[in-house]
């Protein structure tokens, strides 16, 4: 049977402006769609866990585009979270909420009203704006009622910040730890990638796999032996949701029980196509080729380093 695979995290509407003369507005955004468009590149069986208002009707049809089920989108708030992303020299990028009073809201998961193939998948993909209670009670949730689902964690720009008491207990319920290098706030000191791989993995990460944006990524299962993995060379569009389609192609690769570096090699192929266009990456199967040529360029320039 067909991989069926959850993101539980945020929907969103950006406005996006890289210029006086390019903005573009109302588009569907936020940190699920990315990353379940960036596992769409492998798979085809998706839901959400997510919440959205009642204006949110207009883009359910972005969802179906993308074959992301619906069941688990709940409309807990009056308007969808709604935010400026602004693009700055050198493709930085400041996201500001429009109704800064309403933020993100998450969904707090109650599998036991949702289908059985939410609470049966083989690979979910978290992002949490929430409470620390209520993600841990959820990533407990799953682990007692899919023990063997993989759960590829992605910190918010609040959970980035935690203390190793926090990393300690999430690196007990979660497969695999995906920040961005900019996301890591561990010391006040610059340090290197092999520093803050050998922290994490010290907490007690299983699988870590730290985004560089255009240097690629590095990951490790171990301190002893860390991956590097490149990112495809192409035009970059709209980095927008790269970090989470990076993500997405990741759980998918570890969702099929694939090695570190094959896994990591997707989720750069899975970014690779998503800043190559604006908006979400809708992939179809007359792009298999060319996914399969990046692939082969990635695991090309893979380095492994022993440290």
């Amino acid at each position: 049977m067909e991989n069926f695979i959850v993101s539980i995290s945020s929907i969103m509407i950006d406005d996006v402006i890289y210029s006086i003369d390019d903005m573009r507005f109302g588009n569907l955004g936020g940190a699920s769609p990315h990353a379940l468009a960036g596992c769409g590149v492998w798979d085809h069986a998706f839901g959400v866990i997510s919440s959205a208002g009642h204006d949110f009707e207009q883009l359910f049809t972005d969802l179906d585009r993308l074959h992301i089920d619906t069941a688990g989108v709940q409309l807990l708030q009056e308007n969808t979270t709604r935010a400026w992303e602004i693009y700055q020299h050198g493709n930085q990028r400041v996201m500001v909420f429009q109704e800064p009073e309403v933020g993100i809201v998450q969904a707090i998961p109650d599998f036991t009203r949702l289908p059985d193939r939410y609470r049966q998948a083989k690979g979910y993909h978290v992002l949490w704006n929430g409470e620390h209670a209520d993600l841990f009670r959820t990533l407990e949730w799953i682990r007692k009622n899919n023990p063997d689902a993989i759960i590829a964690f992605e910190p918010s720009r609040v959970s980035a910040k935690e203390d190793a008491d926090f990393y300690q207990r999430l690196f007990t319920l979660i497969d695999a730890f995906s920040p961005s290098i900019s996301e890591i706030h561990i010391s006040e000191d610059r340090l290197e990638v092999e520093e803050i791989i050998a922290w994490y993995l010290g907490l007690g990460c299983r699988k870590i796999a730290i985004r560089l944006g255009p240097d690629g990524s590095a990951g490790a299962e171990s301190p002893e032996q860390i991956v590097r993995i490149p990112a495809v060379k192409t035009e970059v569009v709209d980095v927008t949701g790269a970090g989470n389609a990076f993500v997405g192609g990741f759980l998918s690769g570890l969702a099929r029980e694939l090695p570190l570096r094959e896994a990591m090699a997707m989720g750069s192929v899975s970014a690779g196509f998503k800043v190559q266009r604006f908006g979400l990456c809708f992939f179809d199967n007359s792009m298999i080729p060319q996914r399969d040529a990046y692939l082969r360029e990635v695991l090309q320039g893979t380095e492994t380093i022993s440290t």
